[in-house]
This record gives C-alpha cells, structure tokens and sequence, in this order.
C-alpha cells in the first residue's frame, strides 16, 4: 500500500487552488492549450477533429520539458527584474511601517 494518497479524482481547479492556498504561483499547460494552435495552422486545415487533438497532445508531450524550463527561468528573470526595479522598496516600506517603534 502506498503512503501517497490518490489525487485522480480531485478536479484540476481544486488542485491548482490548493497549491496557490499554499502559497504557489501556477503556470499550467495542457493539451487544450495547444489545440487552438494547431486549428489556427493552415497545413492542418485538412485534420480531422480526432487528428487535430492527436496533434495538440504529440506537440505538447515534445514541447513539455522545454517549455518548463523556459516558463521557469523567464519566472526567475522576472521576479529578480521586479524585486530590483520596484517590489523591494514597496515590501520594504510594507515591513518599516508594520514594525513598531520603540
């Protein structure tokens, strides 16, 4: 019997709004994701609605692991520009003004 308990059940929203409850930020694709691309492509314009979900998943399953690393160090690049650029005096002052003096 395993220690992991069994999440197949659990709707993707009540997923993805536990783990922002526990603080993280979420970016999340899925095939659906994909599909509008491949319907938008005009050298798939002759897929069948079968093919065109075929397509969106092959397409996302060879993209997958690149686009994580790309979401994650744009994330990264991003967070360090905004604490460096504005967040850091805000949060700062947040914190100076909360403290109370002696």
């Amino acid at each position: 019997m395993s220690d992991q308990p069994n999440l197949t059940d659990v709707s993707d929203d009540l997923l993805m709004a536990e783990l922002r409850n526990r603080g993280y930020v979420l970016s999340i694709w899925s095939k659906e994701d994909v599909v509008s691309l491949v319907e938008d492509d005009e050298d798939c314009a002759d897929l069948t609605d079968e093919q065109v979900q075929e397509a969106a998943q092959l397409a996302l399953d060879e993209m997958g692991s690149g686009l994580e690393e790309v979401l994650g160090s744009r994330g990264n690049d991003y967070t360090l520009d905004r604490w460096e650029s504005d967040v850091k005096d805000t949060v700062l002052a947040a914190i100076k003004d909360a403290t109370p003096t002696a």
